[in-house]
This record gives C-alpha cells, sequence and structure tokens, in this order.
C-alpha cells in the first residue's frame, strides 16, 4: 500500500505531461481507461489484432521498426502502461496485477481489438497470463 503513494508522489513531483508533446506520431494517441488515460499506438484496420506493452524504459517511439515491418498484415496496438512514459495513472490505480489487466481489457474491448494475440515482455506477460485465464474471448493466443 504504500509503495503506491511513493510512486504516485514521485509521478506527481515529476510535473504532468504535455499532451502536445506525447503525441509524437499520426497513431499515438490516448485512451481513457478507469486507471486514467493510457498513451497507445494503433496501426488501425481490419486485420488480426497483435498487442503489445511497452517495456520500460522503452516508450512507443521506439517500436517505429516493428510497426513499418508488420503494420501490413497485422492492426499493431502497443501500449504504455499504467505509470510507464506518458500513461500517468489517476489516484485511485494501486498498481496491482488486476488493475493492470483491467486496463488492457478495457482497451481491447474499447478498440474492439479482440480476440488478440498479446506479446507482453518480462514481467507484463504476468497481465497476459492473467487476462487469457480471466477472460478468455479477449485473448486469441499469447
Amino acid at each position: 500500500m504504500a509503495a503506491k503513494w511513493v510512486d504516485l508522489l514521485r509521478m506527481r513531483l515529476g510535473g504532468s505531461p504535455s499532451v502536445e508533446q506525447a503525441i509524437t506520431r499520426p497513431d499515438i494517441s490516448f485512451l481513457q481507461t478507469p486507471a486514467g488515460p493510457i498513451r497507445i499506438r494503433d496501426s488501425g484496420g481490419q486485420s488480426p489484432s497483435v498487442i503489445f506493452a511497452s517495456d520500460g524504459p522503452n516508450v512507443l517511439e521506439h517500436y517505429d521498426a516493428v510497426f513499418e515491418l508488420l503494420s501490413p498484415s497485422y492492426r499493431l496496438i502497443c501500449l504504455e502502461m499504467p505509470g510507464f512514459g506518458f500513461s500517468w495513472p489517476n489516484s485511485s490505480f494501486d498498481f496491482s496485477l488486476e488493475q493492470y489487466v483491467s486496463v488492457v481489457a478495457h482497451a481491447i474491448v474499447k478498440l474492439r481489438a479482440g480476440p488478440a494475440t498479446l506479446m507482453f515482455p518480462c514481467a507484463w506477460s504476468y497481465v497476459a497470463f492473467m487476462l487469457a485465464t480471466e477472460q478468455p474471448s479477449l485473448v486469441d493466443r499469447l
């Protein structure tokens, strides 16, 4: 519980992100979630969706080559999870696995991107595993 407040305080002391600075590509935007706005990159289209979480310290811009290579065949969606990049969580976000799963489920439904292939690296893989277990209709494969 104390870690949540330390993280929120640390983020607030850094100042608030500028939306203008955060929109660096035409396919980058913010998606409103119950945890607060998250920055996303969405190639769009009707192709099968591949969703991946940006693995800090990387941000959405670090995936230019991936988008260039795979966008012709897939709808690519990259998420900056709450607490990373320009995705600043609201005060009710508790940084729990359950809340991260909720954010991803919300994004899939809101973006009409399911069932999706989830490519979640490192610790984010726990979010993908839990989402696939709890809401299999949203996940095609991992």
